[in-house]
């Protein structure tokens, strides 16, 4: 039986990515969401937040953005999220590769501590 991966959808581009690559392959970078995205009109009336599908998209272009050279993503293994973002609040994001697998490990935090965590797995080594 033949694998095959589903077209990925064009990204909306709600954030300024701009990473940085340190030495040892870590990136860093700030999400900036624009406040009045559409899509915090219905994800929650009353109490806006940035869906938690949009973090681990960023986290993903971000590796891809830094030219990491990582395959495709494979698997979530692990993604927690610990705290709403409201709309405009800049995310500062740091994702390390696993030199002995084929993972990135990701914090997300923003001024008031950590957001989100997630482990995403790749088809190639970081």
């Amino acid at each position: 039986m033949t694998s095959v991966s589903p077209p990925r959808a064009e990204p909306l581009t709600p954030f300024a990515i701009e990473p940085a690559v340190d030495p040892d392959g870590t990136v860093h970078a700030v999400l900036s969401p624009q406040a009045d995205l559409p899509l915090y009109a219905g994800h929650y009336p009353g109490f806006a937040i940035l869906p938690g599908a949009f973090l681990l998209d960023a986290a993903d272009r971000m590796i891809r953005a830094a030219g990491a050279g990582t395959g495709e993503l494979a698997e979530v293994a692990n993604c927690r999220f610990r705290a709403p973002v409201r709309p405009g609040t800049p995310v500062a994001v740091t994702l390390r590769p696993d030199p002995e697998a084929t993972r990135w490990r990701a914090e997300l935090s923003d001024e008031h501590g950590l957001v989100a965590t997630f482990v995403l797995g790749y088809t190639g080594r970081p």
